[in-house]
């Protein structure tokens, strides 16, 4: 039988025995005193942190501050590096159930944040392990409208803990690298994305002029301008959710992915889908042949030219932002298609397409690497507390 006093992964060395402490022995708490968002400045001279921002800008563990302020309230409260951070009040019940370890000393810590000073456990650990047993915060919350959460409650929560300073300090490591990396690829993603933006807005004219400012070399002449329906054909589709099976010949697709397969009006080329009716009206996305889609969609096929090219034609040209319809959003192609657009000859789309196609690419590498980074860290976290 599993000894439930040891966690499911351990670093090699490690094999005593975790103990189970009360968070008011090992701790000594405090609360975060005024300030509110008025009093947020960029040419702030104390850093600070508000019990809101622990939603939006940090995570389990932070090293960096991202707000200051020139206000002191009455009786400040300044961290202490490892000071685990827990908010006070929320508008969800679950919200509250979140901590945050501050490894940075002397930040103004404001109102409606518990703040848990570990006596003798590194604080970074601290925060994994609250965080890994959220469920203990939950049943804690009290209020309807507005949910608080207070110290005197924390208190009692009871954690299973290593004594081993050394063991803390690689668990928290471990984290802290896949934070790191996760960052990273964030970060290379963000850069990715604001390059494809500008090149968007570069490699297609604008303003009615007919050639854009950023070409391949080699190409000089002027485009053409063209009405969207000479450059493509359009498909509907009739498939409701009664036509999902999971049998069915061809793959179906929603808005959002794969949803399952069907039997019905298969289209034969690769083609880029559009959403004609409801939420996320006029968003496209490139769908392989031999595949459907639902009623809620229709299907614009590149004939007259190159399908990548295509694609990103209509991406720039953000053709949902001409909806009709007040409750319910609809686009029509009889509608958008006449909408005219500069074109160049194929040459010079088909490598405008490849510069775009690879981007997304690469867009997308960064992110698969981001979401299997945060599967892995959730699972870890599962693991490696008990």
């Amino acid at each position: 039988m599993k000894n439930d006093k040891t966690p499911a992964i351990r670093f090699k060395g490690f094999t005593e025995a975790w103990e189970q402490r009360k968070l008011e022995d090992i701790c000594n708490f405090y609360r975060g005193q005024g300030l509110s968002w008025e009093d947020i400045s960029e040419s702030g001279s104390n850093e600070s942190i508000l019990y809101g921002h622990l939603y939006t800008d940090y995570g389990m563990i932070t090293d960096q501050i991202f707000y200051k302020t020139n206000e002191i309230p009455n009786s400040p409260l300044y961290s202490k590096k490892y000071d685990v951070l827990i908010p006070g009040s929320d508008t969800t019940p679950t919200g509250l159930a979140r901590a945050t370890s501050l490894e940075v000393d002397n930040v103004l810590l404001g109102g409606d944040i518990n703040v848990l000073r570990p006596k003798f456990h590194n604080g970074s650990y601290l925060s994994l392990a609250i965080n890994k047993n959220k469920n203990k915060l939950i049943p804690l919350i009290t209020g309807t409208t507005v949910r608080h959460l207070q110290n005197f409650s924390i208190k009692e929560i009871e954690l299973i803990l290593t004594n081993n300073h050394q063991e803390q300090e690689k668990i928290v490591s471990i984290f802290k690298n896949i934070d790191k990396l996760i960052t990273l690829h964030q970060r290379k993603c963000d850069v990715l994305m604001n390059i494809k933006k500008s090149l968007l807005e570069k490699m297609f004219p604008t303003n009615g002029d007919d050639k854009p400012r950023i070409r391949f070399k080699g190409f000089t002449e002027a485009w053409e301008q063209r009405k969207l329906k000479e450059l493509c054909t359009y498909e509907s589709s009739n498939i409701t959710s009664q036509d999902i099976s999971s049998i069915g010949k061809y793959e179906l697709f929603d808005a959002n992915g794969s949803i399952g397969r069907t039997d019905k009006c298969v289209i034969r080329k690769e083609y880029i889908s559009i959403i004609k009716d409801g939420a996320g009206v006029g968003r496209i996305r490139k769908l392989p042949k031999n595949s459907a889609i639902l009623g809620t969609m229709g299907a614009i096929k590149a004939e007259y030219c190159e399908y990548n090219f295509l694609f990103f034609l209509l991406e720039k040209a953000n053709i949902g932002a001409s909806f009709s319809g007040s409750t319910i959003p609809h686009i029509y192609f009889k509608d958008y298609g006449e909408n005219n657009y500069f074109v160049p000859g194929s040459s010079e789309q088909k490598n405008i397409g490849e510069l775009f196609k690879n981007l997304d690419n690469l867009i997308t590498l960064h992110q698969r690497k981001c979401e299997t980074l945060r599967n892995m860290k959730k699972s870890l976290l599962e693991r490696m507390f008990i």
